[in-house]
């Protein structure tokens, strides 16, 4: 079965929306790799195996199995590779997860900036965005909707950040011509406001 029929599937759309909306950018190859939780260990298995995505296994967290999973073995290793060591910093761990999520430099380097353990700080940040991205409506009528597509989780450095809406144009374009449903899940997950902890979805 070619990935096509994989997204047509019965097995795929018993998926969680926002779970295939993580795995088909990365199927696609415009994302180098995602991680994500689901309850269904067994359908989501079968599905990554027919999209021929290499995986950790996985391991049981709050809200399910959480998985990681990559566009190709190298990705997936030299990934893994890296947490394996036990003197990573958080600003280093942060970047790893950064390349992994094909996230841009420049957003990765504005939160690496700042202090990843610092819960409070984070959460600044964080509704910073969201008063910007207020704002930018405010003077121009709306802000760019390929942030509606954006990884969940992830704020980009600002509001109108070409890289950040590069990639998340590229999310959007293979989830709308492959799976609506997912893409409109993204949408409605994002216009609910960027947040630090989401659904385990990346």
């Amino acid at each position: 079965m070619g990935r096509k029929e994989t997204y047509m599937s019965d097995e795929w759309k018993v998926l969680d929306p926002l779970n295939r909306a993580c795995i088909l950018p990365v199927s696609e190859g415009v994302k180098p790799g995602t991680t994500f939780s689901s309850r269904y260990r067994v359908g989501v298995e079968r599905v990554l195996e027919e999209l021929g995505l290499p995986y950790q296994p996985p391991y049981w967290a709050t809200n399910g199995y959480s998985y990681t999973v990559a566009k190709d073995d190298k990705t997936l290793s030299d990934y893994v590779s890296r947490f394996l060591k036990r003197d990573l910093t958080a600003k280093q761990a942060h970047r790893a997860n950064g390349v992994f999520y094909g996230i841009p430099e420049c957003c990765i380097d504005y939160f690496a900036g700042g202090v990843l353990d610092d819960q409070e700080w984070l959460r600044k940040k964080n509704f910073s965005f969201e008063d910007s991205k207020t704002e930018y409506e405010r003077l121009n009528g709306s802000y760019p909707e390929e942030l509606d597509y954006g990884i969940p989780g992830v704020t980009p450095c600002k509001v109108d950040c070409g890289n950040a809406l590069k990639a998340f144009g590229e999310y959007r374009d293979v989830l709308l011509e492959y799976d609506r449903e997912a893409a409109e899940e993204l949408k409605l997950f994002n216009q609910r406001g960027y947040r630090i902890l989401s659904r385990g979805n990346i």
